[in-house]
């Protein structure tokens, strides 16, 4: 994709994403889970318990890290995912939340298919995380992370 501009790859990627067969989508999400699981479990200094951690939850086009969340919750890591922030536009605020508590989560006010903690929540200031587990639209092969263009991350 040489010559490229960032909008233009970001647009192919995407198409190309939201393209994905079901079963295809879950067999690499799978192979995404598994590799993340395995890079914790690997370098277990990053998730002593009480450890924050940010992560997020998949839109339906994105890949899904099940197993990975469950690993954390039962080492007891304190999982916050991002709200985005209704007063300060472009800003993201982290709330500590459950996946398996339905009433922690909300659709966003703009994008339905998004689930956010929801407002309520005790809120983390994201001084304290110990990192961040990043949705992207393509990574570098340096890590530089292609997002979906909102600016939030």
């Amino acid at each position: 994709m040489t010559g490229l501009r960032a909008d233009e790859i970001r647009t192919k990627i995407q198409s190309w994403r939201k393209g994905i067969a079901a079963h295809e989508r879950e067999s690499l999400s799978q192979a995404i889970d598994h590799r993340l699981l395995h890079w914790f479990q690997s370098h277990l200094e990053h998730s002593a318990p009480g450890t924050l951690w940010g992560s997020y939850r998949p839109l339906p086009w994105e890949w899904d890290i099940p197993r990975t969340h469950l690993w954390l919750i039962q080492r007891k890591v304190r999982l916050v995912f991002p709200r985005v922030s209704r007063l300060e536009p472009g800003s993201l605020q982290w709330h500590e939340a459950r996946l398996d508590q339905p009433g922690h989560w909300d659709a966003n006010f703009k994008l339905s298919s998004l689930q956010e903690p929801v407002g309520h929540l005790p809120k983390v200031d994201p001084i304290h995380l110990h990192g961040v587990i990043v949705p992207g639209v393509a990574f570098s092969l340096l890590g530089e992370r292609m997002g979906t263009g909102g600016g939030y991350y």
